[in-house]
């Protein structure tokens, strides 16, 4: 089983990075926080259906990371076709957002 990011979360981990940085004013807590991300992308080469079934008809998927009181969501599409899990966007649990 394969872990892809798309652009987009790629492009996610670095704006939650620099907003921890910018809004707390530490890079522990945001290295921290990308590390629980993406030891938790990582869980889903285990187990590639452990998230939510989003009720869209499409096959994505979300998980949600714990961290502080809150979360991150990871929102993919796992492939077992190919083997590969899609991860489409992150986001933390009290952002607005976008599909």
């Amino acid at each position: 089983m394969q872990l892809r990011f798309s652009r987009r979360a790629d492009h996610d981990i670095d704006r939650l990075y620099h907003f921890l940085i910018e809004n707390q004013a530490s890079v522990r807590t945001a290295d921290r926080a990308i590390l629980a991300i993406k030891r938790g992308a990582q869980s889903l080469l285990e187990n590639p259906e452990i998230g939510s079934s989003l009720d869209d008809g499409s096959q994505r998927r979300e998980l949600a990371i714990a961290f502080g009181k809150r979360a991150y969501i990871l929102r993919y599409i796992p492939d077992l076709q190919t083997q590969t899990v899609y991860v489409l966007r992150i986001w933390h649990s009290r952002e607005d957002r976008e599909a």
